[in-house]
């Protein structure tokens, strides 16, 4: 049941109560669990007349924040500690929020958006070093809730990190996200999600994830080998015997292995007009860089040639033959294939390929980029239908990403209990190969390394449309992590690629 309380949390203004206010009001203090479910926070003083607010399951499985007045003027009363801090943009943070006696900082971010005030959900941790929140999707989670290496004093040297890196402008807004096996222990937003607007990003916030796509791409074919629909070693032309490239006898010789660890031969991306996925697949005019096998090059192409396959393969198993349909929906199939197969039963409900279903949320943040040493918002050139989409098409929020990045650690099990995909074939995916793949730090879809302070780290940077992105676990340490930014600098790209992570490990090592 408290592993659904963080889920959803929304302020509902000049709200119809149906408890007693002015008696919770009287008996405003620390905030405790009520009834095993509700929970009553401390004071907040609105025009010097004080309410007290409260965590309601109702309807249930939907959790709001209550509360009565309006916010004309907010101020809190701290006597006695335990009233809840207001900034100056109206953000709240609850200092003492106590489960089953473990306490909780929880923090509102104030919004206005299209004129509806609200207060959404924004970040999460615990106050004791000894203690963690249950924040994730799971169920059943048979982990502990005991955090053995995240203690507060090392959340707060990474966050304070990453709020450093806004400080100096290296990237205009941010959401992160950590885990320690099973558990989230804190999701957290910082700056802005629109910094001409000064838009506060939040949790609930959609960013694009860019290449980290990719190793939810090979998840997705990795199901399908488990399921008998190809293998690895599959040559493209036994799935697709049309199947052709600039160089046919090379076309002849390339698998799917070769595909997802960018050794296939081919470039990053097409010079070629792409209107349609099949395009990939059928007289590809871009020429092969190398012989198959031969060289590793790191390439959009190649992984968005695999996915589409992978779709051929799996329309082959159900009906025997691939028809002109199935060559001219490969695009839409690969998106209900990858919601199917790997979204869905992770539990990845606020992910989307298609960008005008990310923009109709309400919650997509602002790309950004830097004119005059300062940030401005960027014209968006993700398309509706894009071809590449299996390289870096999904948009999501911090909760989803880190709950796949999680199922990633644990071999294929998700925070909910479910077996996504065989430990056999994610760990295939997770190892480097003896070809030039393994050479370059590179398995199925995912980049593999060992840090400076040897600590080994598994994950994929992403960066597209000005966002960028990293994923990433240390599998000794059980400890995974997301973090999404929305402003393109080279402070950014540092950030995504090498910063955070290195940071990380030099916390968590120490």
């Amino acid at each position: 049941m408290l592993n659904k309380i963080f889920v959803t949390i929304f302020v509902i203004l000049n709200s119809t109560f149906f408890f007693n206010q002015d008696a919770l009001a009287e008996n405003c203090k620390q905030s405790s669990l009520i009834n095993e479910l509700d929970i009553q926070i401390a004071c907040i003083e609105v025009n010097h007349v004080k309410y007290a607010t409260q965590l309601i399951n109702n309807p249930i499985g939907e959790l709001s924040w209550v509360w009565s007045g309006t916010i004309e003027t907010l101020s809190c009363n701290d006597e006695v500690s335990h009233c809840a801090q207001v900034s100056d943009n109206l953000d709240i943070t609850f200092p003492t929020i106590d489960i089953y006696g473990n306490n909780y900082t929880v923090e509102l971010a104030y919004v206005n958006n299209a004129g509806k005030l609200t207060w959404i959900y924004k970040s999460h941790r615990p106050i004791n070093d000894s203690t963690s929140t249950t924040a994730n999707n799971s169920q059943d989670s048979s982990d502990s809730t005991q955090s053995d290496i995240l203690s507060s004093a090392r959340l707060d040297e990474i966050t304070r990190y990453i709020e450093q890196q806004i400080e100096q402008k290296a990237v205009p807004g941010a959401v992160f996200g950590i885990a320690e096996g099973n558990q989230i222990i804190l999701l957290q937003a910082f700056g802005y999600s629109n910094y001409a607007n000064k838009t506060t990003m939040t949790t609930d916030n959609l960013l694009h994830i860019g290449s980290t796509n990719k190793p939810l791409t090979t998840m997705m074919i990795a199901k399908l080998v488990d399921e008998g629909v190809l293998e690895w070693d599959t040559k493209a032309i036994d799935i697709y015997p049309d199947f052709s490239l600039s160089n046919r006898q090379y076309s002849q010789q390339i698998t799917i292995r070769q595909l997802v660890n960018m050794t296939a031969g081919l470039p990053k991306d097409t010079e070629s007009p792409l209107t349609q996925a099949k395009t990939l697949l059928q007289d590809l005019p871009d020429t092969l860089l190398s012989p198959p096998g031969e060289q590793y090059l790191y390439s959009n192409l190649s992984i968005s040639i695999a996915a589409y396959l992978a779709v051929l393969a799996n329309d082959k198993k159900a009906h025997g033959s691939i028809n002109n349909d199935d060559l001219n929906n490969l695009h839409s199939q690969y998106v209900q294939l990858l919601q199917d197969k790997i979204l869905t039963p992770i539990g990845m409900t606020n992910s989307y390929i298609y960008i005008d279903d990310a923009r109709n949320t309400g919650l997509m943040a602002n790309s950004h980029h830097m004119e005059n040493n300062d940030f401005v918002v960027s014209e968006s050139v993700d398309q509706q239908i894009d071809i590449m989409a299996p390289a870096g098409g999904l948009k999501s929020t911090i909760r989803d990403m880190l709950n796949y990045t999680i199922t990633e650690m644990q071999q294929g099990l998700a925070p909910n209990g479910i077996q996504i995909v065989s430990q056999r074939n994610v760990i295939e995916r997770q190892q480097l190969s003896d070809d030039p793949a393994g050479e370059n730090d590179y398995g199925l879809g995912l980049e593999i390394k060992t840090l400076e302070n040897g600590l080994r780290f598994i994950g994929h940077s992403g960066s597209f449309d000005n966002f960028n992105s990293l994923i990433g676990f240390f599998p000794d340490k059980r400890i995974a992590f997301v973090l999404l930014t929305n402003g393109d600098s080279e402070a950014a790209l540092n950030l995504t690629s090498g910063g955070i992570d290195e940071k990380i490990s030099q916390v968590i090592q120490n």
